[in-house]
């Protein structure tokens, strides 16, 4: 709460002082942008900063707490700059879409932040995303041989015709595209209520295996939870960082083209 009550009052004394500024004749708008401009190549500051951990250069903690305060800061100067009214010019335009999407990608970026984890501590084995698809072939090639071991060790076919019907492809495939939009635990509930009752109808070495398919099932769906979340993180990360990037690159052609038709020099 302190943080948000200083960030307001920073963001006053920077309305003040535009006003100040306006009203003694001062060019306010070049001021807000050059404001705004540095505001915003200190947001990106903020990947380099992860990818120098070593250097003292202060926790990553602080920094995010730095870049989520400073980007409310730029967005109150954003609107200052534009006056609070909707830009003239195509490239004026492309320029303010571009800041808002960047902005709107760091407030959903926040919400992400916030939730993945608590979602991800849900899951009893937490796995790291480059590890998923060695894991996954892993459970694939386990419960292969499991019910190959179970068929030549009772002789029936009752799991294996199961395993072929309905968990082959869980194990071997990866999930739908709608899964990744909305994940569901629905399938993981149907294959292990099928599983319970086809227990009724195996033999003792079946029963052994099927207990271990569904050890796995479980394994294999709370994989494909983590992963979905971790990707959605990177996901937002990559569009998040083009954003800015290309935001930086628009605001200083704006910022060129604005000083060399100013008349007055730097």
């Amino acid at each position: 709460m302190r943080s948000l009550v200083i960030t307001a009052m920073v963001v006053v004394l920077i309305a003040y002082w535009l006003r100040w500024l306006d009203v003694h004749l001062y060019r306010a708008s070049y001021a807000s942008g050059y404001l705004l401009y540095g505001l915003v190549a200190f947001l990106a500051l903020f990947n380099l900063r992860k990818k120098l951990p070593s250097l003292p250069l202060g926790s990553a903690s602080t920094w995010l707490q730095l870049h989520l305060y400073v980007g409310i800061i730029a967005g109150a100067v954003f609107g200052m700059h534009l006056a609070w009214r909707v830009p003239n010019g195509w490239f004026e335009g492309l320029l303010a879409v571009t800041f808002m999407m960047t902005f709107m990608s760091g407030v959903v970026g926040l919400v992400v932040s916030r939730r993945v984890p608590h979602l991800l501590n849900r899951v009893r084995h937490q796995v790291t995303y480059e590890r998923s698809p060695a894991i996954r072939r892993l459970l694939a090639e386990r419960s292969r041989q499991t019910v190959l071991e179970s068929v030549a060790a009772s002789g029936g076919t009752t799991l294996a015709d199961f395993y072929t019907a309905k968990l082959f492809d869980f194990f071997a495939r990866p999930r739908p595209f709608g899964y990744f939009v909305l994940p569901s635990s629905a399938r993981r509930k149907q294959l292990l209520a099928d599983m319970q009752h086809l227990d009724r109808y195996l033999s003792p070495p079946e029963k052994t295996a099927c207990e271990r398919l569904f050890a796995m099932v479980r394994r294999k769906d709370d994989l494909d939870f983590q992963e979905v979340q971790q990707r959605r993180v990177k996901l937002w990360l990559f569009g998040h960082i083009a954003l800015t990037y290309a935001l930086i690159v628009f605001a200083t052609v704006h910022g060129v083209l604005a000083l060399a038709f100013r008349g007055d020099g730097l």
